[in-house]
């Protein structure tokens, strides 16, 4: 018998620590990281097309 998943609109939340005895191991980066903001603005701000992000071989 199969049931179908219902899916709730709207913000989604999950407490992160049920997650911590799950953790198998911990990266530790050696240098400074960079965010890079991949919202519609930061990439038209870049210069880059969602749809170049999304399929970079497309447009060629």
């Amino acid at each position: 018998m199969s049931t179908a998943a219902v899916f709730d609109v709207g913000l989604k939340t999950f407490d992160k620590a049920k997650l911590v005895h799950q953790a198998r191991w911990t990266l530790a980066p050696k240098r400074e990281l960079v965010l890079a903001d991949l919202s519609a603005t930061g990439l038209r701000n870049l210069g880059i097309g969602l749809s170049e992000l999304i399929d970079p071989e497309r447009d060629q």
